[in-house]
């Protein structure tokens, strides 16, 4: 909610694209599972198999179904670590939920 009364109550405008930024701390406090993958209903195993043969098909099954999930939660815990060690140094610090920009305050 931005206070147009008192724009500078904790609430800042990101320099980039001019959107409400958010305390990174109140960001990093939730807990993502950003392992699961929303499927998109597109099967291309069924073009991939008949152009590429089986072996492709469970290629990009394997791919699909273990290896992006597994990279994703590498990634967003990895993600998580950073911004902690960011919130050591700078424990005011403000992000951006638009563009992901952050701005490190003292």
């Amino acid at each position: 909610m931005y206070d147009l009364d008192n724009p500078e109550q904790g609430v800042r405008e990101c320099p980039k694209c001019r959107r409400t930024m958010q305390y990174l701390r109140a960001y990093n406090k939730i807990r993502r599972n950003e392992g699961y993958m929303i499927d998109d209903e597109k099967d291309h195993s069924r073009a991939i198999g008949f152009w590429f043969g089986w072996v492709a098909s469970m290629l990009y099954l394997f791919f699909r179904n273990i290896v992006q999930p597994f990279s994703a939660k590498q990634e967003g815990e990895k993600r998580q670590r950073r911004f902690a060690l960011l919130l050591k140094k700078h424990p005011e610090s403000l992000i951006c939920l638009h563009c992901g920009y952050i701005w490190k305050l003292p």
